[in-house]
């Protein structure tokens, strides 16, 4: 699993989860990047 550096991380995130590692919230951010690109998916599929 990846890590990027604490500074890159939105300020939402740091505040929000000032608790989890940076592997943590790395998992966390692929976990929404994910879910989004299949809700997105669904989107242009349904519209078509």
């Amino acid at each position: 699993m990846i890590s990027f550096p604490r500074c890159f991380w939105p300020t939402f995130i740091t505040h929000a989860w000032p608790h989890m590692t940076d592997i943590e919230a790395t998992h966390v951010l692929f976990t929404l990047l994910q879910k989004f690109s299949k809700f997105k998916r669904f989107l242009i599929n349904s519209a078509n």
